[in-house]
């Protein structure tokens, strides 16, 4: 019977370890009101979580991860200094706050960072070109060696490849160059669509929508 409670017990640990693990989009805010987009990774091994934060400075090893009921607590050190991370899940999305070295606190927002799967594929952009006329255009989304890669279909059937294409999360931006005029277009995930703009030489934005 023992040894019977201390399996079930194991398995409870290793569903509840694997309820968080994954990679999160984390948004903090300081006293000052700045923003601030880092990345979760949590690993799962057992009963066991392990993971990392990372940002555009680098990323940095978790220490002391330990989540238990909805709780999810770890820390981690930057430049000798110690921050202490408190979270709570609650309906699919980590909210809590982190603690400086000095003392300072604020609040935390995690969301699942979105797959390469939702955006990978074709993808029919309704747009307007820069005199207001109505067009569509053909977006072909692909993961490449676990990063995402692309082109643009233009109406007269050429392929153009996207540049300095970037997911942050549920956000997708990119860069694309049409008979010496370079674009930018920044579109989001929304229900199953992409939604959003892009800005031309003149700087004047026009919208996007992208359906499959």
């Amino acid at each position: 019977m023992k040894r019977v409670f201390f399996f079930l017990l194991i398995c409870a640990f290793s569903a509840a370890a694997s309820e968080v693990a994954g990679r999160w989009d984390v948004k903090a805010q300081s006293p000052g009101g700045r923003q601030y987009k880092l990345e979760l990774e949590l690993t799962a091994q057992g009963d066991k979580l392990s993971g990392s934060m990372s940002s555009t400075a680098g990323s940095v090893p978790l220490e002391e991860v330990l989540f238990s009921g909805n709780q999810l607590t770890y820390k981690f050190s930057v430049n000798a200094g110690v921050y202490v991370i408190k979270l709570a899940l609650e309906n699919g999305v980590l909210k809590g706050t982190y603690t400086t070295p000095d003392g300072t606190s604020g609040p935390v927002v995690a969301s699942r960072a979105a797959a390469n799967a939702d955006f990978a594929g074709k993808w029919i952009i309704s747009t307007t070109d820069p005199d207001g006329n109505g067009q569509k255009l053909g977006l072909t989304l692909k993961e490449e060696a676990g990063a995402l890669a692309g082109s643009l279909l233009l109406p007269d059937g050429l392929p153009v490849p996207l540049a300095e294409l970037k997911r942050d999360g549920s956000e997708l931006t990119f860069k694309v160059t049409v008979e010496g005029a370079a674009y930018s277009v920044k579109l989001a995930l929304d229900q199953g669509s992409l939604k959003g703009s892009y800005t031309g030489p003149s700087g004047s934005g026009h919208p996007i929508l992208a359906t499959r």
